[in-house]
């Protein structure tokens, strides 16, 4: 909709949003962080890539604490009263986590990372039916033109 005040209208608005703006540098980090997986995954002898994903994960979460401790005063007693949302979502993640490296490790990163995008047509379906959200227009517009993407890359690749 934004289009309507100049073409480059949306990218401006994706610099000008700082959630917007953090989303498409988190987008960029991972592109380069798919690819050291890779690396990670081919690193590890015999190749292991639930080895690779435990031990960045466990990188992740001693890099994570001091700084979640220090903004978050009560951050064991929310873990412990959250204790069974934060299993779920634990176990979710794990086997998410997982099937991705699993894919990484054994497939071209570039149509891997290609597929991984495809997560925002499962976030928008299961927003509209789990929280009743309406998605706009054009958010299903794009969102169908990077499924139409991606099969182009699958029949050309």
């Amino acid at each position: 909709s934004s289009m309507r005040e100049g073409l480059l209208e949306p990218f401006k608005i994706l610099f000008r949003n700082r959630l917007a703006l953090l989303m498409l540098i988190s987008v960029a980090v991972l592109g380069f962080v798919s690819a050291f997986d890779k690396i990670a995954i081919g690193g590890t002898n015999p190749q292991n890539t639930i080895f690779a994903l435990f031990i960045e994960n466990v990188i992740i979460i001693f890099g994570m604490l001091p700084y979640l401790f220090f903004k978050r005063k009560n951050l064991a007693l929310e873990i412990f009263t959250n204790k069974s949302s934060l299993l779920l979502l634990g176990i979710f993640a794990a086997i998410s986590n997982s099937l991705g490296f699993i894919a990484i490790g054994s497939g071209n990163v570039g149509i891997i990372s290609a597929i991984f995008r495809t997560q925002i047509l499962f976030a928008l379906l299961f927003s509209f039916f789990m929280f009743k959200d309406k998605p706009k227009l054009e958010t299903i517009f794009g969102t169908m033109l990077m499924i139409a993407g991606l099969i182009i890359i699958k029949f050309l690749s």
